[in-house]
């Protein structure tokens, strides 16, 4: 499954020149994929009408879940943080609902 939508709170930078430095809020999908899903980089793209390659992303709050972006994959692996519904770093289980779940991340682009 997809990332459903990512929004972009603020942002640093002009146009035609790099590094990029974005916040993003990212909603979860309404059904989590095993080892993490797709289209932070899709979902950027669109919103900044440009193409560009995410360097890193960093997650700043996420509600209860702990979020790793690995850019080679483009894939939004979440675990939980153990105020979750799984314990501290444990993968959440497939199909979970993170539709209600806004993470917050530094995205730096070039």
């Amino acid at each position: 499954m997809a990332i459903i939508t990512v929004t972009r709170t603020e942002h640093i930078g002009e146009a035609g020149r790099s590094p990029f430095i974005d916040v993003v809020a990212v909603t979860g999908a309404a059904s989590y994929t095993t080892t993490g899903d797709t289209g932070l980089l899709a979902c950027l793209l669109a919103l900044t009408g440009d193409a560009r390659e995410i360097i890193a992303a960093v997650q700043m709050a996420g509600a209860g879940y702990h979020a790793e972006y690995t850019v080679a994959t483009d894939k939004l692996l979440v675990r939980g943080d153990g105020a979750a519904e799984k314990g501290a770093g444990t993968e959440v289980n497939a199909a979970t609902n993170l539709s209600g779940v806004t993470f917050r991340f530094l995205v730096v682009s070039q």
